[in-house]
């Protein structure tokens, strides 16, 4: 699922963060890098079928994906 434009991006982002549910690539060396076109990746704390979500800054541009 790709979301776009920066109120959808800071609103998944806050509540993932809010709820203490992931971990950065910044913060964690197991989130790993972004996907290309994105600057920052998140991931679930789960061990199976966790969340990923790629986001950018600057475009408020947002990808979610379960792996």
């Amino acid at each position: 699922m790709s979301l776009s434009g920066p109120t959808v991006s800071s609103t998944v982002l806050r509540f993932s963060f809010g709820k203490g549910v992931v971990d950065s690539n910044q913060a964690s060396p197991f989130v790993g890098p972004a996907h290309p076109n994105f600057t920052l990746n998140y991931r679930q704390k789960v061990s199976q079928f966790s969340m990923q979500i790629n986001s950018t800054v600057e475009g408020g541009r947002l990808e979610i994906d379960v792996d």
